[in-house]
């Protein structure tokens, strides 16, 4: 009786071994009701791939590629930006006529937010949709013009913009530096008082709809290069003065204008006198940003500031008695100087300019 207890036993503890063993080597999991056994990652082929959801698909990386998530993967928002940047397109602006480079111009179209500054005839623009857009160019010596590119595009878009009809010229000092802030009139000889002596012109044909819009300006200041330009200016006979501080110092003309830009000869300002001044503190630094007050015998008065190094250069001027001011922010008397202005350079300094 007792081996035949024993040998239960026996049977009884094999077969508890057997049934872990075989747990213990990987036996499926149950799936609870209504759950589904979840693939692990690599477990769907080609074909599942192919016949998987959308949002499944998605989820798959591509064959060899890092997972999704891993440090190695893209942000997947870096596709988004690249659609959102849009396509692009650079601009070759040229003159319709003389052929060289548009110096300076604007790009405007609806798909932009703000208009891009063109320089040296390019520009380029970005962020533009698929399909025809619609641009419209314009600078201070061309008048606007539209034209539509078709995006995407790889080879950059030639433009010829036509010039617009005007006057344009340079004034200079005697030794050949821009003059700037000089003021420059241009007045038709259309009228009784300034007709050009001659026979009487024909009838008048048919007015041009685009002259009859042109409002002729009448009065420019030259940049800080000497440059001016009269645009857009209706075609006819001008005769022109140039002035300076409130002194007429050169005439133009007379001269026609045409359809196009007429370049006018460099005027010349042979006023020569030369003005430098400095200005220091009671140490002998100079003083930054100081008012100086020049009163020309005319009654121009020029408020100027000295530079970085205390310093302020005025001319051309013309000859004749000035009256130089420091004003002060201290309390102490202003500093004043009359002197008379000829030919040739004239140089002053200011000391203890104090403004504390």
């Amino acid at each position: 009786m007792s081996r035949v207890l024993l040998s239960i036993l026996v049977v009884l503890a094999l077969g508890a071994l057997a049934l872990i063993a075989w747990r213990g080597l990987g036996a499926p999991s149950e799936a609870g009701p209504g759950r589904a056994l979840a693939p692990t990652a690599g477990s769907l082929g080609p074909a599942a791939e192919r016949t998987a959801p959308a949002a499944q698909r998605a989820a798959l990386p591509a064959a060899g590629g890092p997972l999704r998530g891993s440090a190695e993967a893209p942000p997947l928002r870096s596709v988004a930006q690249a659609t959102e940047q849009g396509h692009s397109v650079i601009l070759d602006v040229r003159d319709a006529v003389t052929g060289a480079p548009v110096t300076a111009f604007v790009v405007g179209s609806p798909a932009l937010e703000t208009p891009i500054q063109g320089r040296a005839g390019h520009a380029e623009l970005h962020g533009l949709p698929a399909g025809a857009v619609q641009l419209e160019l314009r600078g201070p010596e061309h008048p606007g013009a539209e034209v539509t590119v078709a995006l995407p595009r790889a080879d950059p878009l030639i433009v010829r913009l036509e010039q617009a009809t005007g006057l344009r010229g340079d004034v200079r000092t005697s030794d050949g530096r821009p003059a700037p802030d000089v003021v420059v009139r241009m007045l038709p000889l259309n009228t009784a008082s300034n007709a050009a002596p001659g026979p009487a012109p024909a009838a008048a044909g048919p007015r041009n709809p685009v002259q009859r819009e042109v409002a002729s300006p009448t009065m420019a200041k030259t940049d800080s290069e000497g440059h001016y330009r009269f645009v857009p200016l209706a075609p006819g006979h001008y005769r022109g003065s140039v002035e300076h501080l409130g002194q007429l110092v050169a005439e133009l003309g007379p001269v026609e204008v045409v359809v196009g830009l007429t370049e006018l000869p460099v005027v010349r300002l042979e006023l020569g006198a030369r003005l430098e001044l400095e200005v220091y503190d009671a140490e002998g630094r100079p003083r930054i940003e100081a008012l100086i007050v020049v009163t020309l015998q005319n009654g121009a008065t020029l408020r100027r500031y000295s530079d970085r190094e205390g310093k302020l250069t005025l001319d051309p001027l013309k000859p004749g008695r000035a009256t130089i001011t420091v004003p002060t922010q201290s309390g102490l008397p202003e500093q004043r100087r009359e002197l008379e202005l000829t030919l040739g350079l004239h140089r002053e300094t200011f000391r203890s300019v104090s403004y504390r």
